[in-house]
């Protein structure tokens, strides 16, 4: 996953330092960090693109843990809750957040052809968005911005494969 939550370009942050921070937040907030809420994170922070929960299960019971699908939709919860990761709608999915310090709205963009996710912050867009919104007497309680298309490398890949076919049916 990769992140420009603050405008610009960057790295994402190792699922290291992302676990660092969960716990520090967790402490500071009161929250428990379980064993269990902690390994659901890393499993979430080490993935490559966004993890179902069952996929994260799998993961978990490969480690000897048993769990079922309750006990890890409780924890999703819980990191939901703490703003510790973003679900994607649309692949019923979840994808650890690079910026669990602060609730924000973020957007996630994701790549068809990897997997890829993405979070950009969406705050300028949605205080627009809230503001219009009021004018007319709604209250906004949840977003969700998704958006799916090519990353760099997939275009890349993509634009090569088909200059390869052209350049084939030519020869």
């Amino acid at each position: 996953m990769t992140t420009e939550c603050d405008g610009t370009a960057g790295e994402p942050r190792s699922a290291e330092e992302l676990l660092t921070q969960a716990e520090a937040l967790c402490s500071s907030r009161g929250q428990r960090f379980t064993p269990l809420r902690r390994q659901i994170f890393s499993v979430i922070a080490r993935a490559s693109g966004p993890m179902t929960a069952y996929r994260i299960l799998d993961e978990v019971q490969d480690t000897g843990r048993e769990s079922g699908p309750p006990t890890i939709y409780r924890a999703l919860d819980f990191l939901q809750a703490q703003h510790l990761i973003h679900r994607v709608e649309s692949l019923n999915a979840f994808v650890a957040c690079q910026h669990p310090e602060r609730h924000h709205t973020c957007q996630l963009l994701i790549c068809t052809g990897c997997g890829t996710t993405s979070e950009l912050e969406a705050g300028g867009m949605m205080s627009t968005i809230a503001r219009t919104a009021a004018r007319v007497g709604f209250t906004i309680s949840e977003t969700v911005l998704e958006f799916k298309g090519l990353c760099v490398r997939c275009r890349i890949a993509l634009a090569s494969l088909a200059s390869g076919n052209e350049a084939a049916t030519r020869g």
